[in-house]
């Protein structure tokens, strides 16, 4: 009896309508000692590999030869293999949905446009998961390249290259050998990251990653392949140029290969290597500034992202070339999906060699460690952008970045999971149990991950004062012109301290005297006059009545001139004030920086609102923490706090919260403004003192311990533990705030 083919046979012998596209360009390459062709799409600028056998299918499709006849040409050549019907409809299904081969037959039109309509969509959506780097294609860069080889094409010759590595090796001894006098001119953290620096961390990381993308492209046409395709990537919404140098895939030889895609982080090089010499001979200014950002932006981006195989970047691809796997998160994220269904679904392995296997379990714990870099950068990216937006008012906008960037992170592996498993007849080839058993696993890892409580902190600025110590204020605005104790100094009560000298004090003094006199000889007149003049026995109440006022006013501002000599208000050692950094505005004259009884402030003008130092006991301080409101309500009195300062790094100072102010804080010390470097975000007021931009309260927290030895006015940050919350509690509270959602 005749079994019944799935295909009959007339449909076997009837001609595949289906022929490769004639503007296809192919590269015979080998691949681990196996021959394999790389075929180019010129239009979608993709490239694709093919193994022998299967370019053997695609350049036998002629639109005219039947599916027998390409199985029987197949077998004829590549014997003892054997294809079947289904395996050859499903690759020539797969060359259909790359866009490889044309359709002969009726109607393809309208399914074109649905493919191409499907493919906007996709990238739309990709585009939204990838908010931090965006790719907007503009021209073909080959005639731009080709005009820019001949004058820079030299630094990426076999000579030029070994001298570029040396000197940007000596550039780097020369910072370690210098590292501690390099640190100090370093700006903070904040300053460094703050809106001062913003436009120059701009224009440094647009400047360099232009040039990085002229090193792929120059290095690329030098070496024969061409670069067809150049534009604008948005890198954390930063302007830059990008090079599609995907043509490097056609070249034959894998240390080429490598080259273009080391050659950008080889053109970040010589610009590290340039940078590091001129940020130490300059003094402050566009080159100094513009140096420290390229330096920074130059080694940052290589080592976290550039260098770094688990992110697709240039050490992605060069690991590629040398290991000679195309597509290899592909292939590893395969490797992983199959190892994971054995694991957890308990679905067979795919057959292969023992060195197959290895392969794959190398691949696997691949394909896991670049899932895990990529949550963790795009994290870390994410979290420096809330941090950044929060004092301007737009947490929500950083927020919603966050929310896209996890729903490509989360949601869609969760959606292929679902199409995996409903894909047909995968579900009876899954093992129950084993389902069963994996997903209560991960539920479980889940809600304990979630409700599991944990150690909480609320994080804060802080600056340390005396504790118990009575502020000296200066009584008006002056300036220092004596200064009779040092800090340090042990006083008695009513021990001179420093002489102020007050212009406007010493005017208004003279004006008002000069004043007072002239009424009074004009109160005198009047009363002689008042004999003979009744009109002027009436106005001498007047003029008495003024020349008192006049008398209160001048007593008064006597008394100010004679409180310009700073005397102590009790026994107690003399202790300096926080130092003040002076704030560069090219619309005002630069004021004094320091301490206001520093020697080389004499003569500088001083304020009433600021204390000049404190009177009390140089081994009672304790740590003033500025509290933003939104974390006001976990904070209680006795709470243990850790304090780390600046002047003190690496090391940790116990404490309590002894007490929280009712009312909010109405100003910051200079130090903890992001403006000098400290961790608040300050605003300006018409008076010219900083405040909060956001509302902030103060929390005492005394250090008792007599041995420690810190300074008045020395900043840093404090951890206070509010107990312990869940996972999913800090979630709910985060999305709370950062939407301003109250339920």
């Amino acid at each position: 009896m005749t079994m019944a083919s799935d295909t009959p046979p007339d449909g076997l012998h009837r001609p595949m309508r289906l022929m490769p596209r004639p503007d296809l360009v192919a590269e015979r390459h080998a691949y681990r000692g196996r021959p394999y062709w790389v075929v180019k799409d010129p239009v979608a600028l993709k490239y694709y590999r093919f193994e022998e056998e299967e370019y053997f299918l695609l350049r036998n499709l002629d639109g005219r030869t039947g599916l027998e006849e390409i199985r029987d040409a197949f077998e004829d050549r590549f014997a003892p293999q054997k294809i079947t019907l289904p395996e050859l409809r499903r690759f020539l299904s797969r060359l259909h949905q790359s866009a490889l081969v044309l359709s002969l037959a009726p109607g393809q039109g309208n399914r074109l446009a649905d493919r191409s309509a499907m493919g906007t969509r996709r990238r739309r959506l990709a585009s939204l998961h990838s908010v931090l780097s965006l790719r907007i294609p503009l021209f073909d860069a080959n005639a731009l390249l080709g005009a820019l080889l001949h004058p820079l094409g030299w630094l990426f010759s076999r000579r030029a290259v070994p001298l570029v590595c040396c000197a940007a090796m000596l550039a780097g001894l020369f910072v370690l050998a210098e590292f501690n006098a390099i640190r100090d001119r370093l700006p903070s953290f904040h300053a460094f990251f703050g809106p001062g620096n913003w436009v120059w961390l701009a224009a440094a990381l647009g400047f360099t990653k232009v040039w990085h993308e002229l090193g792929h492209g120059l290095s690329c046409r030098r070496l024969g392949a061409e670069c067809r395709e150049m534009g604008v990537m948005f890198l954390v919404f930063t302007p830059c140029l990008y090079c599609n140098v995907s043509d490097s895939w056609m070249l034959p030889n894998k240390w080429h290969r490598a080259a273009i895609g080391a050659a950008g982080m080889y053109a970040e090089l010589i610009l590290a290597a340039a940078c590091v010499p001129l940020f130490w001979f300059t003094q402050p200014g566009v080159a100094h500034y513009l140096a420290l950002n390229v330096v920074f932006v130059s080694s940052v981006s290589t080592l976290i992202f550039n260098i770094n195989p688990l992110l697709r970047y240039d050490g992605y691809y060069i690991l590629s070339d040398l290991v000679e796997i195309p597509n290899l998160r592909a292939v590893a994220s395969r490797s992983l999906h199959a190892k994971a269904g054995a694991w957890f679904l308990g679905l067979p392995e795919p057959a292969g060699s023992m060195g197959a296997v290895e392969a794959r379990a190398w691949l696997a714990c691949f394909a896991m460690a670049s899932a895990a870099y990529r949550w963790f950068v795009t994290i870390s990216v994410l979290w420096f952008l809330v941090r950044v937006l929060e004092p301007y008012g737009l947490k929500a906008l950083g927020a919603l970045f966050a929310v896209g960037a996890v729903h490509g992170l989360v949601v869609d592996p969760l959606r292929r999971l679902a199409r995996f498993l409903a894909s047909p007849g995968r579900a009876a080839r899954v093992h129950r149990w084993r389902l069963t058993l994996s997903v209560g696993a991960g539920v479980g890892l889940v809600a304990t991950a979630a409700f599991l409580p944990v150690p909480h902190y609320v994080r804060c600025g802080v600056v340390v004062q005396p504790r118990d110590a009575e502020a000296v204020y200066a009584p008006v605005p002056g300036s220092v012109v004596r200064l009779d104790a040092r800090p340090g100094d042990t006083v008695r009560s009513g021990q001179l301290l420093a002489r102020l000298d007050s212009v406007d004090v010493e005017l208004a003094v003279f004006d008002l005297d000069a004043e007072r006199r002239k009424l009074a000889i004009r109160r005198d007149q009047l009363v002689r006059r008042a004999l003979d003049d009744e009109r002027a026995a009436w106005e001498i109440d007047s003029v008495s009545r003024t020349l008192a006022a006049l008398e209160s006013q001048h007593q008064q501002r006597v008394a100010d001139s004679d409180r310009l000599t700073l005397r102590a208000p009790r026994d107690g050692v003399f202790l300096p004030a926080a130092e003040t950094t002076s704030e560069h505005d090219p619309d005002r004259l630069p004021r004094w920086s320091g301490r206001a009884l520093d020697t080389h402030n004499l003569g500088a003008t001083v304020d009433d609102a600021k204390p000049l130092g404190f009177i009390g006991d140089p081994a009672r301080f304790h740590a003033v923490l500025l509290v933003d409101q939104r974390d006001l309500e976990l904070v209680a009195l006795h709470q243990p706090v850790d304090v780390f300062l600046n002047s003190t790094p690496g090391r940790r100072f116990r404490s309590r919260i002894e007490h929280i102010a009712r009312r909010p804080a109405s100003s910051v010390p200079a130090s903890l403004s992001t403006r000098h470097g400290g961790p608040i975000p300050t605003r300006t007021d018409d008076a010219g003192r900083l405040g909060p931009q956001t509302v902030c309260y103060q929390a005492l927290a005394p250090f008792d311990d007599p041995a420690l030895r810190v300074v008045s006015g020395v900043t840093g940050r404090a951890r206070i533990r509010v107990g312990s919350r869940t996972l999913a509690e800090r979630g709910l509270r985060w999305a709370r705030q950062a939407f301003d959602w109250n339920p």
